[in-house]
């Protein structure tokens, strides 16, 4: 794993004009543009294959790449698979919905990845794609 050089945020936060050292939201980014800032930084050989561990199968958008990045704690991990290899699973728990509320305990995928090559490879996925993050 190479070192994470800056963490990939989820939303555009730009300087209060009106409030000096404080920040503004501007948006949140959709899912397809972290995905897209997310596979930019793996490191890849000269064939352009992903060379990070665990990092062998697919790793997909689940839903629409186009809708907004949802907003509630993120959460990167590992599960076994049901017949064969592990998942890399990106969740956001308890998601908030557009008043700011979180109207019951929820969760939703937003990626999804598959290796074939153990347990340590599938945490070792996880734990860099949590550090890319930022979780």
């Amino acid at each position: 794993m190479s070192e994470i050089q800056e963490i990939i945020e989820t939303q555009v936060w730009e300087p209060d004009e009106d409030r000096p050292g404080y920040l503004k939201l501007i948006r949140s980014k959709t899912v397809g543009e972290v995905f897209a800032e997310i596979t930019a930084t793996l490191d890849r050989d000269e064939w352009g294959y992903v060379t990070t561990p665990g990092w062998d199968e697919y790793f997909n958008i689940s839903g629409d790449a186009d809708r907004p990045f949802p907003q509630g704690r993120l959460v990167v991990f590992p599960v076994t698979g049901g017949s064969e290899g592990h998942y890399i699973h990106v969740e956001v728990l308890d998601t908030i919905d557009e008043k700011g509320w979180v109207p019951e305990r929820n969760h939703e995928l937003v990626y999804l990845g598959k290796t074939f090559q153990g347990w340590d490879a599938a945490w070792t996925a996880a734990k860099d794609l949590a550090a890319r993050l930022g979780v």
